[in-house]
């Protein structure tokens, strides 16, 4: 493993799959259904599926409860949302297992339950973006933590490569008044994709809220297909804004694009979750 450049930083196997299995094609619909079993700690079941209200597509959900979670039940954890779960939600899973700590990790996969594509570049691309923020904070959330102990000002949205983009746009899409992140952490973030976008965004957003009192991990692989260059102008586009309450980090990483999705998720466990 590379050692990581931390560029600035203020702060800086047991395991589990949401399995909600209904009746719809041998896996959970949460579109009208009742509400689903809790996840059993130690058993790795299928996904279920949520429903966006905004385009009807089924999203697969999975879901990882930490050891002891069934004895601490009366505790509130911390909610770590990582998008890309049908890649990303077991290597991650498995680095917060071995981390031991006390998160509760909800995936949420981009494939179309219904017809198998990806919507990878309609739900983490501007306009789809605004659509699928939504999904996330009034079906996603609501839907877990109606089941699951989970402390609601204590809530991570990660996301690599193009999910990346997807975390800095919701971070510049929500409003001060409500937020329903209170740290955000892109994984070598696709933002050469949407560079006007995040300008006009971040340009309302300061206006709004100069404060901008969030955690921002931002990490930048240096190595084959990496877009720390594109990452690095965000970092310092925020830096030049000097807002008041920004805890912002920098990661750089010598490791491919994607390489960078363990090791810097390694690497920020730490920071989001302290000791």
């Amino acid at each position: 493993m590379q050692s990581p450049m931390i560029v600035k930083s203020h702060y800086a196997y047991i395991f589990v799959f949401l399995s909600l299995c209904l009746s719809l094609s041998g896996c959970g619909d949460t579109g009208g259904d009742p509400p689903m079993p809790l996840a059993l700690v130690g058993e790795i079941q299928p996904p279920t599926y949520l429903r966006g209200d905004h385009n009807n597509v089924r999203y697969p959900i999975m879901v990882y409860l930490p050891e002891g979670y069934e004895i601490d039940a009366d505790m509130d954890y911390p909610l770590l949302l990582i998008l890309d779960a049908e890649w990303n939600f077991k290597p991650i899973v498995d680095v917060v297992a071995k981390s031991n700590k006390k998160v509760i990790v909800v995936g949420v996969g981009n494939s179309n339950g219904i017809t198998g594509t990806y919507q990878r570049g309609i739900d983490y691309t501007w306009p789809g973006g605004q659509y699928y923020y939504n999904f996330l904070i009034l079906q996603v959330i609501p839907y877990i933590e109606s089941m699951y102990s989970i402390d609601s000002d204590n809530r991570t949205l990660s996301g690599h490569s193009f999910g990346g983009l997807f975390t800095v746009l919701a971070m510049l899409m929500e409003s001060p008044n409500q937020r329903y992140f209170n740290q955000f952490f892109s994984q070598d973030g696709s933002l050469w994709k949407e560079p006007e976008i995040i300008r006009r965004l971040e340009s309302q957003l300061y206006d709004l809220d100069p404060s901008l009192d969030i955690q921002l991990i931002l990490s930048g692989a240096l190595g084959e297909d990496g877009n720390a260059v594109y990452v690095d102008r965000l970092y310092n586009m925020l830096l030049k804004r000097g807002y008041s309450e920004l805890d912002i980090t920098y990661l750089q990483n010598s490791v491919s694009h994607s390489g960078d999705t363990i090791v810097s998720m390694v690497q920020a466990l730490d920071i989001l979750y302290p000791d």
